[in-house]
């Protein structure tokens, strides 16, 4: 495994992935999940995701799931994997999957919003870019995909 050293937001070195990959999915939520299996979900994926390296964001938003996931190429496509058979969700979509040169959630081995209670003020604009994702490129020539991840970046 191969790993370049940097300092983590402690002042204390961490080990990074030269192979880092991003990975961001769509799929539609086979039923409601309730709030206590959300709390599950989360407890879960941060487990798994901190015994992997992998780090990311959950949204979801009207029976629609968005997921980053950040970290090894190895690591990423096992977890994909795992969760392309999970019940919870059908229709994945793999929206992008790509080398990084940085992490876009580097604080976070997973973090969920639900965007059915409401948006954080850290997230405003977040719907229309999940509404956009189909569209190849913006105005600005990012795709809709990038310019999410880019968000995520700027509030972990």
């Amino acid at each position: 495994m191969s790993f370049q050293k940097e300092l983590n937001n402690k002042g204390t070195m961490k080990e990074e992935p030269v192979n880092l990959y991003q990975l961001l999915y769509k799929s539609y939520a086979t039923r409601p999940l309730s709030v206590e299996e959300f709390a599950d979900l989360l407890v879960d994926a941060r487990v798994k995701n901190d015994s992997l390296g992998v780090t990311g964001i959950l949204l979801y938003k009207n029976g629609v799931f968005i997921q980053l996931m950040e970290g090894e190429k190895r690591n990423i496509d096992t977890l994909y994997d795992v969760i392309k058979q999970d019940p919870r969700h059908t229709q994945l979509e793999c929206l992008y999957y790509q080398p990084a040169n940085e992490r876009a959630c580097k604080n976070w081995a997973m973090k969920i919003h639900n965007l059915d209670f409401g948006v954080p003020d850290n997230l405003l604009g977040v719907e229309q870019l999940i509404s956009q994702l189909h569209q190849q490129h913006l105005s600005d020539g990012q795709s809709p995909a990038e310019q999410l991840i880019t968000l995520f970046k700027q509030v972990s």
